[in-house]
């Protein structure tokens, strides 16, 4: 009966521990299901004591079901809080996104991207966080106000006026400063930040100077290669007739002009002066104003009178010092050289 007592002083109490605590200490006599243990049947000697146990054996039972439904509830309630906090799938029903999209189906394709509400959240706060980071700024709509493009045109370092755009230490060479200002108003006209025309101009001047340099090179190949034809067409005359370009030049334009005319170039980019079509029309131009090929150094500006100067110089010697002009063959041929150029040019200068 020591143990019957014991059982009687329980109090709800001893041992309680959330519902159904107190009923599931009651049943720790009773024993587990199926009789497993001797707890409950150790065997009654006697009949009144025998009942008695029944009773209390079946008030253990009893009072163990009620525990197992306890703990049975108890992890059930733990099971649901603990879902609840994964993913937010308690509060959000599988059609959450047409819930919130609310028929707008642009705005459904868009949520579609993303697991869970919670993922949508987290997409927007680091979006608000890169545009309070100045790493994404507001598009510019279709048809602004003047009052909403210069704000805009503010907010990216656009400024107000195209020729107020700073190229900073950017040296741009050879470019038309019209050019230039036309460039600018472009950019401008299409909104490009500073750092977007100072690219493109960057980019044109690194342009420039390789075709500047290209050009230069292939200026020389194409000298060297007329030089070679000239002299293989014109021999021992190469040289004369060259000096009779400079000299008709010379007499005929100034040295700005002589200059820009050779320099200037053909519609395929050689320049006039190292082409041997051009080289040749120019020598026939200058045979035409003098017949002879006759080069006086000089006379460029009056071919005649330097023909008669440079005969008057050598008839002097003749009439001074015959004997060394007798002996100067070289004297000799260029003397009869003038007067046959003299002779040739005298109908020209009539007509």
């Amino acid at each position: 009966m020591a143990w019957n007592r014991k059982f009687l002083k329980l109090r709800p109490e001893d041992g309680a521990s959330g519902s159904g605590g107190g009923a599931a200490d009651a049943g720790v006599g009773a024993g587990a299901s199926g009789g497993s243990t001797p707890a409950g049947g150790a065997g009654a000697p006697s009949g009144g004591d025998g009942g008695a146990e029944s009773g209390g054996a079946a008030a253990g039972a009893g009072a163990g079901g009620a525990g197992d439904a306890g703990a049975a509830a108890g992890a059930a309630g733990a099971s649901a809080s603990g879902d609840a906090g994964k993913g937010g799938e308690a509060y959000w029903p599988a059609d959450w996104r047409d819930t919130v999209s609310k028929g707008d189906a642009k705005i459904l394709q868009r949520m579609s991207r993303y697991a869970s509400p919670q993922a949508m959240a987290e997409a927007l706060i680091a979006a608000q966080n890169r545009i309070s980071a100045g790493e994404l700024k507001p598009v510019l709509g279709k048809n602004p106000s003047a009052d909403e493009l210069k704000a805009w045109r503010a907010d990216h370092g656009i400024p107000e006026t195209a020729d107020k755009y700073e190229l900073k230490d950017i040296k741009i060479e050879g470019m038309d400063p019209k050019l230039l200002g036309t460039v600018m108003e472009a950019a401008h006209a299409s909104n490009q930040t500073p750092e977007q025309l100072q690219a493109t101009m960057k980019a044109w001047t690194k342009i420039s100077q390789d075709v500047a340099a290209t050009r230069a090179e292939s200026d020389i190949a194409v000298q060297k290669t007329s030089e070679d034809t000239l002299r293989a067409e014109w021999g021992n005359e190469y040289r004369r007739n060259i000096n009779l370009i400079h000299g008709m030049l010379d007499g005929a334009a100034t040295p700005q002009l002589k200059d820009a005319l050779l320099s200037g170039r053909l519609a395929d980019g050689t320049p006039i002066g190292s082409s041997p079509d051009a080289l040749k029309l120019l020598v026939n131009l200058a045979l035409i104003q003098n017949p002879t090929g006759i080069v006086v150094p000089g006379s460029e500006a009056n071919q005649m009178q330097g023909i008669e100067d440079e005969i008057g110089r050598i008839e002097k010697v003749m009439n001074t010092n015959r004997s060394a002009y007798n002996k100067d063959e070289k004297m000799q041929a260029r003397y009869r050289e003038l007067l046959g150029a003299r002779e040739a040019m005298k109908p020209r200068k009539a007509a």
